[in-house]
């Protein structure tokens, strides 16, 4: 029997580079563009700017950064994904696998169950994961997970349906 053993070492270090800027820009645009019409179209999203200034913004990205996105983060693809990729001998499998858990986790977000979330959600999983595999560690997934809730938090608002 063989036993995987996981340690932050494999998500860590946290660092800034070109290339974890780049992922985090590049998946936001690949989500941005495959969410935005889709969550407009399910009423899952509506159009609702709440612009307070870019400082107000800034905040938001800090806050959401600090206390959802890198939480998050840590938990779903330093842990997860590490771990399923490993233990799957697949990053695809790993990956897919943490999307869809990441989508169930916001299951309870009203009106329950919010499959609209789940499957946003899943797709928003898919991206972030890609963004931690190719920029090669937490920090791009967490940028990126950052600004897709800062942008939700001030240019959209939860739809009708």
């Amino acid at each position: 029997t063989e036993i995987y053993t996981l340690s932050l070492h494999d998500a860590l270090p946290i660092c800034f580079s070109a290339d974890v800027i780049k992922q985090a820009a590049l998946n936001f645009g690949y989500f941005a563009a495959i969410a935005l019409p889709t969550s407009l179209a399910l009423h899952f999203t509506a159009w609702n700017p709440r612009w307070r200034g870019l400082g107000s913004f800034c905040l938001d990205y800090l806050e959401i950064f600090l206390f959802i996105a890198l939480l998050e983060e840590l938990f779903f693809r330093g842990f997860l994904q590490t771990l399923l990729s490993k233990t799957l001998g697949s990053w695809i499998a790993g990956q897919a696998l943490v999307s869809v858990l990441f989508g169930l986790f916001h299951i309870l977000h009203r009106p329950f169950p919010n499959w609209r979330y789940v499957a946003l959600a899943s797709v928003a999983g898919w991206f972030y994961g890609s963004a931690f595999r190719k920029g090669g560690n937490l920090m791009a997934s967490t940028l990126m997970h950052a600004a897709v809730d800062t942008v939700w938090r001030n240019w959209l608002t939860a739809g009708s349906g």
